[in-house]
This record gives C-alpha cells, sequence and structure tokens, in this order.
C-alpha cells in the first residue's frame, strides 16, 4: 500500500509550509502571556515556552537533517538564517527597554538592566539569571528581560547541535538512536538534579536540551522512514477491513487519535501544572509529549486541519516570537513602576500593546529583513551581529557605571534610593580572620579599628543588615565588630533547619562552624543574636498573607526555642556574654511603594498597626522571653510610637531595604537606640 498520508514520512520530512505549526506556536505563546499576565487564568501556561523547544528542535532539525542528505547543508547560510529570524526583533526589543529604562529605574535597577541586556546580546542570560538567585535577589517580575533565558538555551543548543549532526552525517552515525541516546541522558540530569537544584536545572542548558532534542528526534524519525512503521501502517489498514467490512484507512485514523490526545496533553498540563510543581522533572513530559504528537500527526489531522490551521491561530503563530519577546517587559515594567502587581486593566493594555507592538515588529522589522532583497544575506548577517554587539556593549558600560545614577531623568526622585541597596556580604579582612577550615558563612564582614576587644554579630540575614548600624556604633569605642551568618539559616546548634535535606545539612554545619568559632575565640567578649524567627515557626509572612512560603519546613515553637537555648548555652559556658535582638517589625508592603519615582501614580503608606505586629510575634516573643542566660532586647519599641509602627524616621529616612530587612538608617537607629547603651 502507498501511504496517502504517512503518519510521520511525507509531511514532517518535507520543507513545505505547516500552518498548524503556525497554530501550535499560537497555542503556546498565548499560555505564556496569559499566565504572566493572568495567572489565575492559566496557572500551567509557563509550559508553552516547553512546547517552543519542541517545535523549534522539530523545525531546525529537518532543515539541518534535509541540507545534510542532500548535501547542501552549510553552517554559513544556517547561522545567517538563524540571525534574520532573531536579531532583528530581539535589538528593537532590547534597545526600547533599555530607552525606557533610562526614564523610568533608578540605579540599581538600571544595572541591573544592562546587564541583562549584555546576557540577552550574548546569549547567557540562563547563565546570568541562575548566578543571581539568592535571598536578596530582585523579584522575577522586576527583571524586565528574565524571559530571554529560553531564548538563550535555544541559541546554546543550536551552536552546538548543527556541528554535532555534521559529524555523525559524515561518520555515518544513525540520528535517530544517537539523539534519543542524548535525550534519554539529558532527561535523566534533568530529573536528578530537580531533586538536588531545581533552579540550576531551570537554567541549565544540559538539563533542558532533552526538550529540543525531542523534537529533533521526531524529525529524524520521519526522515529516514523507518520500514517497520510503514508495516504497521499497513497492518493495521488490514485489521480495520477485516472488523468493519470497508475500507477505513488505518493511518489516518491514527492521526487523527494522537493529534487529539496531543491536544489533550497540553489541556491537561495547563490546568494541572503550577508553580509549585517540581519542574521541570516529570512534569515536563506532560507538554513534550503533547507537542511531539501534535507535530507527529501532520498537517491532516482533524485537529490540526480544523483547530490549528484556522486563520486566528496562524495568525499569532507568525507573531509568535515578536510577542514573546515584548509581552514581559510591558508586564515587568509595570510591576516596577507600580511596585507591586498592576491592576488588572493595566495588565489587560500591556498585553493590547505587545500585541500591537508584535504585529508591527514582524510586518515592518522582522519580515522586510528576513525577505527583502536590498541587501544580500551576508551584509544582514554581519549588519545585525555588529548592532548587536554594540546593543550588548551599551548593557555592559551601563553595568559597569553602576547604572548611571546621574540621569537627569531620575534626579529628582533618588531619596532614599541607598536604603535600598543592600551593603556587601563578605569583605577579605573576614575571610582573612575566618581561620577555620571549610567553606566560610555566607555573610562574613568585619569592621576593625585597632581595638582589643571584639563584638560578634551571628544569625541569619538579619544579622547581616544589623551589623552596619552596630559596627558604625561601636567604633568610636575603639571595638572590633565582626558580621557571621547564613541567609535563611537561625543559629541552632543540637538542631538542624532548611528547605530541603541538603539546605538542613549545610545550616547544621555552618551554625556549628560558626559557634566553634566563637568559642574558640577569647578575644570575642559579647555575641548578638539575630534572627527572622517568626518567619521560621509560622512559614507565613505579612507581604504574602497566609501563604505558606516555607513549602512545609516551618518549626515548632519548642524546637526553635530549644535550638536558640543550645547555642547560647554554649557561647555563655565559654565566657562570652549574649544578646538576643528580638524581630523587628514586618512591612505588608514593599518599601518601594513608600518612595516617589518616575510615571508613580500612587503612593503608599507602610504604617503598620502594633497590635498587628504583637499578634504575629505573640508566640515568638514568649518563647525567646523564657530563654535563659542571655539578655533579651526589644526592637518595637525602636520603630514603634503610640500604636503605629513606621516605615520611616523623623528624619524621612526610609528604615527597610525590603518587607522584612533593614536599611543601613534603620540598622543605626537600632543601634544607637537599642544597643549602644550596653557598651
Amino acid at each position: 500500500m502507498k501511504l496517502q498520508n504517512d503518519f510521520l514520512a511525507t509531511q514532517l520530512s518535507s520543507l513545505q509550509y505547516r500552518p498548524d505549526i503556525d497554530g501550535l506556536r499560537a497555542i503556546a505563546i498565548l499560555s505564556v502571556v496569559f499566565f504572566h499576565a493572568f495567572p489565575g487564568s492559566v496557572r500551567g501556561g509557563f509550559i508553552g515556552v516547553d512546547v517552543f523547544f519542541v517545535i523549534s528542535g522539530f523545525l531546525i532539525s529537518t532543515i539541518i537533517f534535509k541540507g545534510l542528505n542532500q548535501g547542501a547543508f552549510s553552517f554559513g547560510t544556517f547561522y545567517a538564517r538563524r540571525i534574520k529570524r532573531i536579531f532583528p526583533s530581539l535589538i528593537i526589543v532590547m534597545v526600547s527597554c533599555y530607552a525606557f529604562g533610562w526614564l523610568s529605574l533608578f540605579g540599581s535597577e538600571y544595572q541591573q538592566l544592562g546587564w541583562h541586556i549584555f546576557g540577552g546580546s550574548t546569549f547567557l542570560s540562563n547563565f546570568i539569571l541562575w548566578d543571581e538567585i539568592g535571598y536578596f535577589d530582585a523579584a522575577a517580575e522586576t527583571k524586565p528581560l528574565l524571559h530571554l533565558w529560553s531564548l538563550a538555551i535555544e541559541e546554546q543548543f543550536y551552536i552546538v547541535f548543527p556541528l554535532l549532526a555534521w559529524l555523525l552525517w559524515k561518520r555515518g552515525f544513525n540520528f535517530s538512536v544517537v539523539i534519543c541516546c542524548a535525550v534519554l541522558v539529558s532527561f535523566f540530569l534533568s530529573l536528578k538534579g530537580t531533586k538536588e537544584d531545581a533552579s540550576a536545572v531551570f537554567y541549565m542548558p544540559h538539563t533542558r536540551f532533552w526538550e529540543l532534542l525531542s523534537g529533533c528526534l521526531l524529525a529524524s524519525v520521519s526522515i529516514q522512514r523507518h520500514d517497520l512503521l510503514a508495516k504497521v501502517l499497513k497492518g493495521g489498514d488490514k485489521w480495520l477491513d477485516f472488523l468493519f467490512r470497508r475500507r477505513w484507512q488505518f493511518d489516518a485514523c491514527f492521526e487523527d487519535v494522537l493529534s487529539w490526545l496531543g491536544l489533550l496533553l497540553l489541556v491537561y498540563g495547563f490546568w494541572r501544572i503550577d508553580k509549585g510543581s517540581s519542574f521541570p522533572g516529570t512534569w515536563a513530559l506532560i507538554p513534550i509529549f503533547g507537542a511531539v504528537f501534535i507535530i507527529a500527526a501532520g498537517p491532516k489531522a482533524w485537529v490540526n486541519r480544523r483547530l490549528l490551521s484556522n486563520k486566528v491561530f496562524i495568525w499569532f503563530g507568525l507573531i509568535s516570537f515578536p510577542l514573546y519577546l515584548w509581552h514581559w517587559p510591558l508586564l515587568s515594567f509595570a510591576t516596577i513602576i507600580e511596585t507591586g502587581t498592576p491592576s488588572k486593566e493595566i495588565r489587560s493594555a500591556a498585553v493590547v500593546v505587545s500585541i500591537l507592538l508584535a504585529w508591527v515588529t514582524y510586518r515592518f522589522v522582522e519580515k522586510p529583513i528576513r525577505m527583502g532583497s536590498v541587501f544580500d544575506e551576508k551584509t544582514k548577517a554581519v549588519g545585525l551581529t555588529f548592532v548587536l554587539f554594540c546593543v550588548g556593549s551599551l548593557g555592559y558600560v551601563t553595568e559597569q557605571y553602576n547604572g548611571i545614577p546621574s540621569r537627569a531623568s531620575i534626579r529628582g526622585f533618588t531619596d532614599n534610593q541607598s536604603e535600598l541597596l543592600r551593603s556587601v556580604s563578605v569583605d577579605k579582612d573576614c575571610l582573612s580572620y575566618w581561620d577555620k577550615e571549610g567553606t566560610p558563612p555566607q555573610y562574613c564582614r568585619i569592621k576593625n579599628v585597632g581595638g582589643s576587644r571584639v563584638v560578634a554579630v551571628v544569625g541569619d540575614s538579619h544579622a547581616h543588615v544589623a551589623f552596619p548600624g552596630i559596627a558604625n556604633t561601636l567604633k568610636d569605642s575603639g571595638i572590633n565588630t565582626v558580621l557571621l551568618a547564613n541567609g535563611s539559616c537561625p543559629s541552632f546548634t543540637g538542631l538542624s533547619y532548611g528547605s530541603t535535606k541538603s539546605a538542613e545539612e549545610r545550616c547544621r554545619e555552618q551554625t556549628e562552624g560558626i559557634v566553634d568559632f566563637l568559642v574558640s575565640h577569647e578575644e570575642i567578649s559579647d555575641v548578638f543574636l539575630f534572627s527572622r524567627g517568626t518567619i521560621y515557626v509560622t512559614g507565613t509572612e505579612p507581604l504574602f498573607g497566609t501563604k505558606d512560603v516555607m513549602n512545609g519546613r516551618h518549626m515548632t515553637i519548642d524546637a526553635y526555642k530549644r535550638g536558640m537555648q543550645n547555642t547560647i548555652d554554649a557561647l555563655v559556658n565559654s565566657g562570652k556574654r549574649v544578646f538576643y535582638v528580638l524581630e523587628n517589625p514586618e512591612l505588608a508592603t514593599d518599601p518601594r511603594a513608600c518612595i516617589t519615582r518616575p510615571f508613580k501614580r500612587e503612593i503608599r503608606d507602610c504604617a503598620l498597626d502594633l497590635t498587628s505586629v504583637l499578634s504575629r510575634q505573640k508566640n515568638y516573643r514568649s518563647a525567646i522571653f523564657q530563654l535563659e542566660n542571655v539578655t533579651v532586647l526589644d526592637s518595637l519599641p525602636v520603630f514603634c510610637s503610640g500604636d503605629v509602627c513606621s516605615a520611616f524616621n523623623e528624619a524621612g529616612e526610609l528604615l527597610y531595604a525590603d518587607d522584612d530587612h533593614l536599611s543601613v538608617a534603620g540598622s543605626e537607629l537600632q543601634a544607637a537606640t537599642l544597643l549602644a547603651r550596653y557598651f
């Protein structure tokens, strides 16, 4: 039997335009856009990126394999076409972000944007974003070029894959077998890594390549036209003829089933997968198989022909790349300016504007450059590469110059901006002072004023932000100050804490190392303990309401008290005087919302009701006041007057760097008001 609509051959092996794939692109991009703009509407919409990976792997590898089989593949032509496809829209979006950022972003924000522009131009965004992950990292929603991580992974793949494909072809290897092995290896690394470091798996190329390779495998299988597949399809036809006593093409029926199955998998993924899922991991199989099944079904399957090939879906598919590039910066800039999630009206407007900009970019930038005949292909590629190099260089210079804080556009809005910046985490003098084996603390600083006495500031990130004020207060008394702390790690001995088992073990080792260090250094006379205790015992924080931000890993108040008492006893027994500084009030909003900035419509009131603060800290405060052999210092009177707790001091200085960490001004107020009298 001659297969009229061969299930993995005729349509897939050709380079003819497939409108159904543009329709699949439309589903992918619209799911991503609606997930970002209205997370509750399509909670698994982010899997649209994984669908894009499969589509890209299938289409690009089809071109490569066909070129190699026909002896017509050229690296120069391949990369020139990639440049014409990717660079025009990317350049326009990055230049637009840079221009709007010049008018709207503060120094630290613009510095980060410059660095991300450099990462986007060099296709290293995924590595840069992974490197930024940390306790004080800016929220994802405030990074206008965050979405370029996926483009970086894709381009890294296409730097490596064409060369490997060429080598395989030269050596006569079976593409399908080799790619299948590569898919399994990459998927195994993804599964293994998700359990150990999900963030790294999300951003690293080797744990994401299997998704692109899945599309490549589909292309390879389709081009090779395996005889076994043809026999299976022919046998299926005969069985259907026998069962139903009529002509029935098994391959056509199978294609319809396959396309419906693929669509149902995508719908299930959009509904079932969410940000709390362990992703990518095994959950990523759902969008990958969904996309593979739909593409494999071919353009004549009912879903592909009737649903995906309609004009609306095709239109969105054609503008999908510029739409992907435009939608996130618009939403992100709105979030930055509003200092929080923008209203539904603003987000809706951002989506509409991004669609309009995507169409304009496709119609008047991308299409003319790709298909215009004014310049030859080589000239276009060289010119676009040079322009992208200039844009990346501009971003790099902006990062090096700290975001150009002297810009006239922000000069009138700089009050309290310095209070939003974190002080450095580590200095060389502290690393030299740390004379123990093993890794030094995450926060390690020392203020050496030449005195013989040393005061240690110990704990988690709240110790880090308290250090500047204490160090500046004690320098006039000739007392040295050292900071020894670890983020999200309370100073317990005999007890461990962490969001995962590995983090728990790391926290235990770090804390025991710090306590051993303190005990062994006689010049350290006093220890100030800091800890954001309420989040450890409740799992919640005011900024996010009742949401469990600790993923079920919070502890009982008795365990917290027992672990802290163990540390206190170890320090007191070694002759140290120990102070425990109770937690300062936590804001219910980002302090950036309380200060003016360009284009901002409304300034929020960051004041807190003392009653709500006491209610949240009730059990925590009660437990701390039961600790023995320690002087407990209460921070609330420092920040609260009467029934109100303020985010500003009397001089109008911002006391918070974020919702719970003090600014330098806040740490200095705390040290001068609460701690200085003990020295």
